[in-house]
């Protein structure tokens, strides 16, 4: 399994994965096996180093994929299930959170910005930043695709 990682700005490398931990999951997060990953103008912005977000990062904030293995404590989903990304993650405890204004999360972090993202071959998801596409069948959407889908 490979990702691909910005190191710093204007520098990247790619990465081999390892598998076996990718199946194992933390409580409340789940594995996605990557279907189609967009490019957009952030993840242009990151990778020149004009945009907030941590280095190394595996960029991706925009991504689809299955369910291969779920973590305790997720009854949300199951593997085999279709999901698309939701990439803001909020703490629900800060004044903004508190007051329902999670984009202005005092502690926010964002899969594919601050977090890996879906430019790899799977990744670790919390279990509450997906969205469920039940019936939809990826290959007919015409969604580009990182790697074949």
């Amino acid at each position: 399994m490979k990702a691909y990682q910005i190191l710093k700005p204007r520098i990247t490398k790619e990465l081999v994965l390892d598998k076996q931990k990718m199946m194992n999951p933390p409580q409340g997060w789940i594995t996605i096996r990557v279907s189609a990953s967009g490019i957009c103008g952030t993840d242009l912005h990151i990778f020149l180093g004009e945009y907030l977000g941590d280095y190394p990062i595996i960029p991706g904030h925009e991504f689809s994929g299955d369910v291969v293995a779920i973590g305790d404590k997720v009854d949300k989903f199951q593997i085999g299930d279709r999901v698309a990304i939701e990439p803001n993650l909020s703490c629900g405890i800060c004044d903004a959170c508190l007051h329902n204004r999670q984009h202005f999360c005092e502690n926010w972090q964002a899969i594919g910005v601050t977090m890996p993202g879906g430019w790899q071959h799977m990744l670790w998801s919390h279990s509450r930043l997906r969205l469920l596409l039940g019936i939809y069948h990826l290959k007919k959407l015409h969604l580009w695709s990182l790697y074949p889908v």
